[in-house]
């Protein structure tokens, strides 16, 4: 992957980032995140519920994930190391509409 391809892709998970800003502050509750070779499905539902945000997956996309915490994280937190999962799968979550769209990275980019 080219340097300006992995730069689109963090733009994009920094830009979702930024898009939760304003829920995290509404939602700010601790929670123990403690996921082991879990699907990447199960994470998506409790970031979801734990931001009150709305995703919409890429049903192609599967992959088996960890993604722990000594101690309980905030929503803000949860949702940061929620992102840098998917950037470490080759994931994408891209603001439409309303909603988080996660896919591929490779799907993003069109030349």
């Amino acid at each position: 992957m080219t340097n300006s391809r992995r730069f689109a892709g963090l733009a994009v998970v920094l830009l979702g980032a930024s898009a939760f800003g304003s829920v995290s502050r509404a939602a700010d509750q601790l929670h123990t995140i403690n996921f082991h070779d879990a699907q990447i499905s199960q994470i998506v539902s409790a970031v979801s519920k734990a931001t009150n945000t709305k995703f919409v997956m890429d049903p192609r996309l599967h992959a088996v994930v960890s993604l722990e915490s000594s101690k309980p994280v905030s929503s803000a937190a949860f949702y940061v190391a929620f992102m840098n999962v998917l950037h470490q799968n080759h994931f994408v979550a891209v603001p439409m509409g309303g909603v988080m769209r996660i896919m591929a990275e490779a799907d993003l980019i069109t030349d």
